[in-house]
């Protein structure tokens, strides 16, 4: 079986008052349009229904190959524990690169 790898060249991410950071792959402006939209209490994006009084900011960025390999992670929580890994990295000044990258993948997905 084989699954394909999403490209991703431009993520909008919202963060949210509790510190929690949701990637989107939507257009800034769409999410702009609708967050200033007064006729509902909440967003919806998908199946999910984010109320627009946790928002906190949102902002778009370019995204990097690494960047793209954590956001084609479905399983959200193997994907929140990769990042964590990753943070925990950076912090203790370790390399960080595709091949790590996927070894922790790997670690963690077992």
């Amino acid at each position: 079986m084989e699954t394909s790898i999403k490209v991703y060249q431009e993520v909008c991410y919202i963060e949210t008052f509790d510190g929690e950071e949701i990637a989107l792959n939507i257009p800034i402006d769409w999410l702009k349009e609708e967050i200033d939209n007064d006729k509902s209490k909440f967003l919806q994006i998908g199946t999910y229904f984010i109320n627009k009084s946790t928002i906190k900011k949102f902002y778009s960025k370019k995204v990097n190959e690494l960047e793209n390999v954590i956001l084609n992670i479905g399983d959200k929580d193997l994907r929140e524990q990769v990042k964590k890994e990753l943070e925990l990295r950076k912090k203790e000044g370790k390399r960080i690169n595709l091949e790590i990258l996927q070894n922790i993948i790997q670690r963690y997905g077992k």
